[in-house]
């Protein structure tokens, strides 16, 4: 057993907390397996792991005392990379968390003899823990709302051009294969050229011939 911890504390809660970190892994197990089904539900891992993180502490053991707040940041660091799904919940949850195991569990749990100086850097660690995260979180913001605007502008531009009432066909000289065609493109060929299941089927340069439906130009 560890030698420096509160006994009078930890001995009295260390069955419940085995009991509960035995149902956590059970329930984690079968949380897994309903999240690879309903990827929306992804989310609460990260929530279930920083509390994970909790149970595992609250049980003695040397590995605890011997594990700096450094390396307790940096564990709390890749869970978000591993579990973070875009919510500011998450955010301050998972530093909440972190905090505390440094200043609730370490100080009162393992009594930790830590100075002001200590007290200090762990606060330190767990604003840049913080504004790592954020910075990352916005950055991955940016990046989603970014391709989502793109797929918009590309999804209007199609619209736009399935509009239009002259049919446009894009073709690839190299694959000899469709690129894009309208909807009045496409029932022109449905009328004078070919069935559309049969376009990719389609010579390029018969297609190209037709000049009485479409005029072929080079891009």
């Amino acid at each position: 057993m560890c030698p420096n911890y509160n006994h009078e504390l930890l001995d009295e809660i260390t069955p419940t907390v085995r009991v509960l970190i035995g149902s956590y892994l059970i329930f984690g197990l079968c949380f897994d397996i309903v999240c690879y089904k309903y990827r929306h539900l992804a989310q609460f891992i990260l929530y279930f792991e920083s509390i994970s993180a909790l149970l595992y502490t609250l049980v003695p053991s040397v590995l605890y005392l011997t594990m700096t707040t450094f390396f307790m940041t940096t564990l709390y660091f890749l869970l978000f990379l591993g579990f973070y799904c875009d919510s500011g919940y998450q955010l301050v949850f998972h530093n909440l968390s972190l905090a505390i195991q440094i200043f609730g569990v370490r100080l009162y749990a393992y009594e930790a003899d830590d100075g002001y100086l200590d007290i200090a850097r762990n606060v330190l660690l767990i604003l840049l823990l913080f504004i790592g995260q954020a910075t990352i979180a916005i950055l991955t913001k940016y990046i989603v709302d970014l391709n989502q605007k793109r797929t918009n502008s590309m999804l209007a531009n199609i619209k736009l051009l399935d509009g239009m009432h002259e049919g446009l066909l894009i073709l690839s000289k190299s694959t000899q294969s469709t690129m894009f065609m309208n909807y009045a493109a496409n029932k022109l060929i449905k009328n004078f050229i070919a069935a559309k299941d049969d376009l990719e089927k389609s010579n390029y340069f018969q297609i190209c011939r037709a000049k009485t439906v479409f005029k072929p130009f080079k891009l």
